[in-house]
């Protein structure tokens, strides 16, 4: 993981003027409070679950049909449908990034691929589904104080 460090100064900046030969110099001292480096705290007990994002949902897994081959709802239809009606309900409210985990891969085949065995198969002839699935996302903008804690 790549960790990048940017200074922007805001509170605690302290700029000085000089006359010096009779040039205007402008000196700012940033003053930064004990800065806490953010650390990821995930949402889920990540147990025997693995870390997917909706574009890989989108591109490498295939939507599964009921017994009468009437379509059920994708996973990634689910996840931006509730987003989105959260972001319609919460109106001005910073919602944050969808954070989704899967588990309980099934594995399958493409229909030209049925008589193939599975050391055979190409990569475009795969399918993948999960059977679970769990997502969040924050509405960074609210939070209450709960036990000394932000919630």
């Amino acid at each position: 993981m790549e960790t990048s460090l940017s200074i922007i100064p805001q509170v605690g900046m302290a700029v000085m003027r000089r006359n010096i030969l009779d040039q205007e110099i402008d000196d700012a001292i940033i003053v930064e409070p004990n800065v806490m480096v953010e650390e990821e705290h995930p949402h889920f007990i990540e147990s025997n679950t693995n870390e997917i994002t909706l574009e890989e949902l989108k591109n490498k897994c295939v939507v599964p049909v009921f017994g009468d081959n009437s379509l059920t709802i994708s996973h990634q239809s689910f996840i931006e449908k509730v987003y989105r009606a959260a972001s319609d309900y919460f109106i001005g409210e910073q919602l944050g990034n969808i954070e989704c985990r899967v588990s309980h891969p099934v594995i399958g085949r493409i229909p030209t691929a049925l008589h193939k065995k599975a050391n055979e198969l190409r990569e475009d002839e795969k399918t993948l589904f999960y059977q679970r699935m769990a997502y969040c996302f924050e509405i960074k903008s609210m939070s209450q104080t709960l036990n000394g804690e932000e919630v």
